[in-house]
């Protein structure tokens, strides 16, 4: 149903001749996927942008999220078609995640539906389109699967889960700035400490916390 709803509002666009995506997208993060997808089609690893200023450390950059692993799909399909479908599935991505997540928080199916729908179809994600701000959208996209992740992982005290949350989590600093990332792990800081205020042992929490945070960590270095 996300999908269809997110597929059908792109459609809109483009059948209406007008492009979906703003100037910073052309301007800046398009040239970067292009790169990318020629860097990584002749085999080679895109360390050095020779294109801005007198030449940079493109593997470097902090935008260019060479290290992000869905990245791997410009090595196989034209820069274009990558570029564009990868905001269209981090926005499903992020309203399926949201769902998850509600459930996991004990939201009824209906509930979560809406939360679903609000965060996956609602401004948050689509101005990030208009802007051409695809870093915002893959991490906003990992937020609401990181929390649930590790909620399961807290309630169930099962260290799989916690470290599944920290895996999304460090996928997630790959593929945007890590401001967010840093955001997602203060933000199960702050769920673990509401935890603790709710009367569980603060021992208890250690480990689920430390295990995400640690594995995200480790990754996203």
């Amino acid at each position: 149903f996300c999908l269809g709803v997110a597929a059908l509002s792109l459609w809109y666009f483009r059948s209406a001749g007008s492009y979906v995506f703003g100037d910073d997208a052309i301007i800046h993060r398009y040239p970067f996927a292009v790169f990318i997808s020629r860097a990584l089609t002749s085999g080679e690893l895109p360390l050095w942008n020779p294109y801005n200023w007198s030449g940079t450390p493109f593997i470097a950059d902090i935008s260019a999220d060479i290290w992000y692993p869905f990245n791997l799909l410009y090595a196989l399909l034209p820069a274009e078609a990558v570029f564009r479908n990868l905001h269209l599935f981090h926005i499903v991505a992020g309203g399926l995640a949201a769902y998850f997540c509600a459930r996991v928080f004990g939201i009824s199916s209906w509930g979560a539906l809406v939360c679903s729908l609000v965060y996956g179809t609602g401004p948050l994600f689509f101005h990030t389109i208009y802007n051409g701000y695809l870093i915002l959208t893959i991490g906003l996209s990992y937020l609401p699967l990181v929390l649930g992740l590790y909620q399961l992982g807290e309630s169930r005290n099962d260290p799989r889960w916690s470290a599944a949350a920290g895996l999304a989590l460090g996928v997630q600093s790959l593929g945007c700035h890590i401001q967010l990332g840093v955001f997602t792990a203060g933000l199960l800081t702050l769920k673990a400490c509401h935890s603790w205020w709710g009367g569980r042992q603060w021992r208890e929490l250690a480990v689920p916390l430390g295990l995400a945070l640690g594995i995200g960590a480790l990754i996203s270095s």
